[in-house]
């Protein structure tokens, strides 16, 4: 098993500032920690990003899903073929940003769940098309990992629930590409995380170990990733680990990334930091 840490989430001006990225990798140093999660949306940043992680002593995984979520309209399951293309191509570039920075693995998301559910099985073969090209596109230079997320309740994306998720894979059938399941995005499909990593597991070797909010009238509501001590949040911190000790119980012996992911929202990004890794002593363990 290998653990990490979502590091540009967790200090979020890490995005764009390599000195507090690597400030924050230092500081990852004095974990029991292998990993770095990271996203740039700069080119050149990514490249030294993947070279600060290497330099730590870790490995490195890229969030390529971000770029695809923030663009507003990339949807590898669009329906209409002009815009799976353009949303292929938007891919390929932010994958080929993971490869330059020496990422062993880019993150990717589906896109939303169409407009008209009538048009849901359509949006399902264009993913699968999509993704099977990405998987040719990459061959051997690093890994895909596709993320689902809420269907109904905040980013609405097309893969989420877990049974849909499992089918998908199975008829996917692509050996270069696998899940990343994220315990947040599995609660805001009122899905009990444990249950669908077991289901999922034969395509899930990555789990996030997150938290979120399922009251619409919490400014945190959605896909925010506060702490597991949020008063409001679905998953409280003693659920948090039960659930963290099941799921690594499943993959004893086995090939696992786990990473806890948290979302920085305070003006003293260091101190909120550092309240992160306090707050979850059965996770960050000192070396």
């Amino acid at each position: 098993m290998k653990k990490g840490l979502m590091l540009t989430n967790a200090m979020l001006s890490s995005e764009r500032d390599p000195v507090l990225f690597a400030y924050g990798a230092e500081v990852l140093r004095k974990y029991d920690l292998q990993l770095i999660e990271y996203y740039t949306k700069e080119d050149e940043l990514a490249k030294e990003y993947g070279k600060i992680v290497r330099d730590n002593g870790f490995i490195g995984l890229f969030h390529s899903a971000l770029d695809q979520k923030r663009s507003g309209w990339c949807r590898l399951c669009a329906e209409e073929e002009t815009l799976r293309q353009k949303s292929l191509d938007f891919s390929k570039w932010t994958i080929e940003k993971a490869i330059a920075s020496g990422a062993i693995r880019a993150v990717i998301q589906s896109g939303t769940f169409p407009e008209d559910a009538k048009n849901e099985a359509k949006c399902w073969d264009a993913l699968k098309e999509s993704v099977r090209e990405l998987a040719e596109f990459v061959g051997n230079d690093i890994e895909l990992g596709i993320e689902p997320c809420d269907r109904s309740m905040d980013v609405r994306q097309l893969i989420g629930p877990a049974m849909a998720t499992y089918t998908f894979m199975q008829e996917l059938d692509r050996k270069n590409v696998v899940l990343t399941l994220d315990t947040a995005h599995i609660a805001l499909t009122f899905e009990d995380p444990v249950a669908a990593v077991k289901l999922c597991k034969p395509f899930c070797d990555h789990v996030h170990i997150a938290n979120c909010v399922l009251d619409p009238a919490d400014p945190l509501f959605g896909d925010k990733h506060p702490l597991f001590s949020y008063p409001n949040g679905a998953i409280n911190d003693e659920q948090a680990q039960t659930m963290y000790s099941r799921i690594c119980s499943m993959y004893e012996g086995e090939e696992f990334y786990v990473s806890a992911e948290m979302i920085g929202r305070e003006k003293d990004e260091k101190a909120y930091f550092a309240k992160m890794l306090e707050s979850m002593p059965w996770f960050f363990k000192a070396v």
